[in-house]
């Protein structure tokens, strides 16, 4: 965690009264940035200095939460937090960067993240058991991006990106991000690794216009030519479609 974004963010978004970091977070420092860049020439990093600081955490030289006064106010046991309150809150375990970028995956390495993307580490990073999770989201685009070098199926040549408009850039690094088809192979081992419940296809409004708001005939003979070679999805779960930007823009696909 880089104490300044997240202090930075806080004040943004105005969540004094509602956030909780663990005791044990790792800090990152000036010099797990200036490190990282070697990384950045090399596979694409995006430069925040997470795995400089993921090596001293390894090391036991790492700086944590509870060794910076300015978080005393926002310090709990996370884990713990989850477990007292999970009967009397709906709590949402958000995961960073996707399948195809994690540390272990022997695909894409090296060109991956500095840790697991799975929902049981997702469950670990918040300091809880993988038996307290009851329903895991798998979330995807209905194509594929991502913003540094490596593997990326049937990648879009810069006419077809200027055909459905599509400039995407990092959050972080904000550089532009590639872009491919949909791979039906990536997200079925997604899907299947991660005991995907529920699935979620984001961005359909950005390849299939809308008409008020419904989505077309064309879009949906094209999700469901993708669903038909998807696995099953775990459980009784749900599919369904993004169709805008805003946090209410979902809808379940019928």
């Amino acid at each position: 965690m880089n104490v300044k974004t997240v202090l930075s963010e806080i004040k943004k978004y105005n969540v004094e009264d509602r956030i909780k970091i663990d005791y044990g977070c790792t800090i990152i420092e000036d010099e797990d940035i200036e490190q990282e860049k070697e990384l950045v020439s090399r596979i694409g990093s995006v430069g925040t200095g997470v795995g400089p600081a993921r090596v001293k955490r390894l090391l036991r030289t790492g700086l944590l939460a509870k060794d910076i006064p300015e978080l005393y106010p926002y310090l709990d046991d996370v884990g713990f937090y989850i477990v007292r309150n999970r009967d009397f809150k709906d709590i949402v375990i958000e995961g960073v960067q996707g399948y195809g970028l994690d540390l272990m995956n022997h695909e894409y390495y090296p060109h991956v993240t500095s840790q697991s993307t799975i929902a049981s580490q997702f469950a670990s990073d918040a300091g809880i058991g993988p038996l307290y999770i009851n329903k895991v989201y798998g979330v995807c685009k209905i194509y594929n991006s991502r913003v540094a070098d490596g593997k990326l199926y049937n990648e879009w040549s810069e006419d077809k990106k200027k055909l459905y408009g599509i400039d995407e850039r990092g959050t972080i690094s904000g550089r532009i991000r590639r872009i491919g088809d949909f791979d039906i192979e990536l997200i079925s081992k997604a899907m299947m690794i991660n005991g995907v419940s529920d699935l979620v296809i984001n961005c359909v409004d950005r390849m299939f216009p809308l008409r008020n708001g419904v989505v077309t005939t064309e879009a949906k003979s094209y999700i469901s030519n993708i669903l038909r070679s998807l696995p099953l999805l775990a459980g009784n779960g749900h599919i369904y479609l993004g169709i805008g930007p805003n946090a209410n823009d979902v809808i379940a696909y019928e």
